[in-house]
């Protein structure tokens, strides 16, 4: 973005007051950003950026040692300067939970990341997606610090050690970590992108294993349908609900998403789109 940090802290505090966070709050935050105004101020600088962020909270964590501020108000601060800088160099507020551990790709990559996220979105679940994305910006953010910048220089040994690397985080679900790479690499391979096609490196066989399914005997659903009240409005609701998953297996996210034009009557059908799969 070309406005100044000035413009950026009073457009964020705007954007506080709308969410709306309490007046107090937002004063709060104010105190904060004055903090990060005085340390640009300081050191000559007229653009913050993640890196500026990260160094700013560092210098926070030294005043907590020092006894100068507390550890919450430190941490509070990170919040605001991180706002800062994703506001400067994207043009939006991301106020949410975050992940500090994260740093900003190359621009590059960045775009390609952002090119394959288009790709997908209207053909997995939500979940899934932020799942391949997650995991293939942790792919790229292994290259980079490979100083693997330009994806052609890629190699196949670079995929092993980040396979090997990440291993240990996905014992038991293997596939999350294989399954989201190999994904990402068809993409980038299609676009030209790579020459390495690494689909057998990224197999993941695993024994085939037979699961027996749990269910309730008769005694028990009975037991189940005994301690809910059907003769409040609660209790119809509730009853509703544990027969529909029962009878018809739904999952909870759909029952809780299921809408009255969903349900057609005459027919005796309910209509949906499940929540997790997208699949009507």
């Amino acid at each position: 973005m070309s406005i100044s940090i000035n413009q950026a802290v009073e457009d964020i505090l705007q954007n506080l007051a709308e969410i709306p966070l309490a007046d107090s709050t937002v004063r709060y935050y104010g105190f904060c950003y004055q903090t990060v105004l005085q340390y640009c101020a300081e050191n000559g600088k007229d653009r913050f950026s993640y890196e500026d962020a990260s160094h700013f909270f560092d210098l926070q964590k030294e005043r907590v040692k020092q006894g100068e501020i507390c550890e919450t108000y430190a941490l509070i601060m990170r919040k605001a300067a991180f706002a800062l800088a994703d506001y400067l160099s994207s043009g939006e507020l991301h106020w949410g939970r975050r992940s500090y551990r994260q740093f900003p790709l190359p621009e590059h990559l960045q775009r390609i990341l952002d090119g394959f996220e288009s790709s997908m979105v209207h053909m997995l679940s939500e979940w899934s997606v932020r799942l391949i994305l997650q995991m293939s910006r942790e792919f790229l953010l292994f290259l980079v610090e490979r100083e693997c910048i330009e994806l052609s220089d890629m190699k196949i040994y670079h995929i092993g050690e980040f396979i090997s690397q990440e291993s240990p985080k996905h014992i038991s679900h293997k596939l999350n970590l294989t399954w989201p790479i190999k994904k990402f690499l068809h993409y980038l391979y299609d676009k030209d992108l790579i020459s390495i096609n690494a689909d057998i490196f990224l197999e993941n066989p695993v024994p085939a294993r037979k699961k027996v399914l749990p269910c309730l005997e008769d005694s028990e659903i009975e037991a189940l349908f005994s301690k809910v009240d059907r003769s409040s409005i609660r209790g119809k609701r509730d009853y509703a609900i544990i027969k529909l998953a029962l009878d018809t297996g739904m999952r909870w996210s759909d029952i809780a998403g299921l809408k009255l034009s969903e349900i057609n009557w005459q027919e005796k059908e309910i209509c949906i789109s499940q929540k997790k799969t997208g699949i009507p």
